[in-house]
């Protein structure tokens, strides 16, 4: 159950982590290059426009465009709203004239159509430029005439344009407009407004020159342009209104500037609401940790510990030191722990092809046994061996690959008891608050991500995602020892490092031999016990001597195996039996728990005066717009 609730805990982990990426890095060209996606990249859109004197408007649209993947065809759409009729001049790349044709069979490099037809009820014109490109960028160039561009009010001339539309399916990088007038008006008379991006610049170049600018133009927002000036710029302009019109778009224009500077105080609001929010966020997981996840610290920092930090089993040891965790090694420890007393006896036998381990039943179960350990011992001799004396190790794979329910069944049992006693002593932390509300600080926040993801408030996703961080960090770094039980972990750990260093200390701090047989067996619980023995002949020489009984109980003494003519044989073992009998334990026991679960942005200021400045809120209403697509 700890591997399951572990694993959800990881996916949910994964899943957070992998939406947090879609949101960063889900639209960059790199992240969608590494999933294989076709897609192109509008970079920059240059617009050059030319009002001439009779309310005409000469266009050429320059986009710089980077595709990856195959594509053939880029559509230009302009509604039909705002202005008389529509002619292409000219359709190009770098060094090549486009030619126009009547119909596209098979979308025939360097040619283009024009024509003009209705979508969702309205008259539109399309533009469909054909060629081939593959994992490249390429410059095309569209130059169109607009008739009746200009409309003449009885106190004014204006321009009212959207360069381009919503209707886009990517975002622009760069875009520039610029915008000649017909001579003949000082910079005074002049008034130009923007609308759409919502950061850029609007300015007055000159008395004839305006410009509009902006950076990263998603699709879902336009830019449209708005000029007044002289009516005798435009003698021969045709539409004519008659009437009086400048008061009413200086009160338009002021109205729309004045809802963009209060978007643009509301933005200021989120941002600082989204950083104050996420210094709180930061300070209280910082306070969480300090108050109830920072590891208890022991009065004494320890190098080594010579001696047993406790009178409790290697399972319990086992599952402290890996700070709730129940390794194969383990179960090893515990069985050469019931042998060292007495229980059971351990006898390797080494045939032509395998080498194997024959454990024998000895003693009865008797109170001084502890319930896991007793689970220990009716498993292997009720389950495994079926009611029999003795059971081979070899059995153990065999039994779990036939009878994997009751192989898991006693795995959780096992773990379940040793994790019991070891909770009795107090080692653990029973509520693990700090843990908890980390746990709640990282769900809400990333619970804020996503509903500012879905919504698109970047800014505050990004202070949500801080602050998930800072709590998920909280949550895994929380402490889940007591004070006594940080205690023992540092006094286990240290025996652990007096374990692995042994034989460069001083021989007289050392213990003596017999108790090398105790501490074998926590040093198999910690993982350490092939560093134990080829330490030990070292230390203690009598050990390689031939009549050396250490470990008799693990066959460490006589063992049988089979001699070249096949016959059965014995001969005295010491260590080096020790160390296969340990080794085929942990083979055995890894083999048949393996798969069960064992362990477990800025911009400038509108201007509403027609000064130029930033852009401002509103518009929308100008001709022209529209958008494209590249397939």
């Amino acid at each position: 159950m700890r591997f399951i609730r572990g694993l959800r805990k990881w996916l949910f982990i994964l899943a957070a982590i992998g939406l947090v990426a879609a949101a960063l890095f889900g639209e960059t060209a790199w992240f969608r290059e590494l999933k294989g996606e076709k897609f192109y990249e509008e970079r920059e859109l240059q617009v050059e426009a030319r009002l001439l004197p009779n309310g005409d408007l000469r266009m050429k649209e320059t986009r710089v465009m980077t595709f990856h993947g195959d594509f053939s065809r880029y559509r230009r759409q302009i509604p039909a709203k705002g202005f008389g009729d529509m002619r292409i001049v000219r359709v190009a790349e770098a060094a090549l004239d486009y030619q126009r044709i009547s119909a596209a069979n098979g979308r025939p490099a360097g040619k283009y159509t024009f024509t003009k037809g209705r979508e969702a009820g309205s008259d539109i014109y399309n533009v469909e430029l054909y060629f081939t490109a593959k994992n490249e960028s390429r410059t095309f160039v569209i130059e169109y005439l607009i008739t009746d561009a200009v409309k003449v009010h009885a106190d004014t001339a204006e321009f009212y344009w959207q360069f381009i539309g919503r209707n886009r399916s990517v975002d622009i990088g760069r875009m520039t407009v610029s915008l000649e007038l017909p001579p003949g008006a000082g910079p005074d008379e002049i008034r130009v407004w923007g609308h759409g991006p919502l950061r850029g610049e609007v300015r007055k170049v000159s008395a004839t020159q305006l410009a509009w600018q902006t950076t990263d133009l998603p699709q879902s927002r336009y830019l449209e342009g708005r000029v007044t000036f002289p009516v005798r710029l435009v003698p021969q302009a045709k539409v004519l209104t008659g009437r009086i019109a400048l008061p009413g778009i200086l009160a338009e224009e002021q109205r729309w500037t004045d809802e963009r500077v209060a978007e643009q105080r509301k933005n200021w609001l989120v941002l600082a609401a989204s950083a104050a929010s996420g210094l709180i966020g930061c300070l209280a997981a910082w306070w969480l940790y300090h108050r109830f996840g920072r590891k208890f610290r022991g009065p004494l920092e320890l190098d080594y510990y010579r001696e047993l930090p406790g009178d409790y089993s290697p399972a319990e040891a086992g599952y402290l030191v890996e700070l709730g965790a129940l390794k194969p090694q383990a179960v090893s420890a515990s069985i050469m722990d019931l042998a060292r007393r007495g229980y059971i006896r351990l006898e390797p036998a080494t045939t032509p092809d395998t080498q194997d381990v024959l454990v024998r039943h000895l003693r009865p179960v008797d109170e001084k046994l502890r319930p896991h350990e007793v689970q220990l011992l009716d498993f292997l001799f009720r389950q495994v061996g079926q009611m029999q004396p003795t059971v081979w190790f070899s059995a153990l794979k065999t039994f779990r690959k036939a009878e994997r329910q009751a192989m898991a069944d006693f795995v959780t049992a096992f773990r379940s008891e040793v994790a019991t006693s070891v909770t009795a002593m107090g080692f653990f932390e029973q509520h693990r608050t700090g843990r908890k509300i980390a746990k709640a600080g990282f769900y809400i926040g990333m619970a804020g991500v996503v509903g500012f993801y879905t919504y698109k408030l970047f800014v505050p996703m990004v202070a949500a995602m801080i602050v998930a961080g800072a709590f998920l960090l909280v949550w895994w770094k929380s402490r889940t020892l007591t004070e006594l039980g940080q205690l023992q972990y540092d006094q286990w750990q240290a025996f652990r490092r007096f374990l692995k260093d042994f034989s460069n200390l001083d021989r007289a701090q050392l213990p003596q031999l017999i108790l090398w047989e105790h501490y074998l067996v926590y040093a198999t619980a910690l993982g350490v016990a092939a560093e134990v023995i080829r330490q030990l002949p070292v230390v203690y020489p009598e050990l390689s001597q031939p009549d050396s009984q250490f470990g008799y109980y693990w066959g460490g003494m006589h063992y049988s195996h089979y001699d070249s003519a096949g016959g059965v044989s014995s001969s005295f073992g010491g260590l080096a039996s020790v160390s296969e009998i340990m080794s085929s334990l942990d083979d055995s026991w890894s083999s048949a728990l393996s798969g069960l679960g064992a362990s477990g942005g800025g911009s400038s200021d509108s201007g509403g005066g027609g000064d130029g400045g930033g852009f401002s809120g509103g518009g929308g209403e100008g001709g022209g717009g529209g958008g494209g697509d590249a397939d």
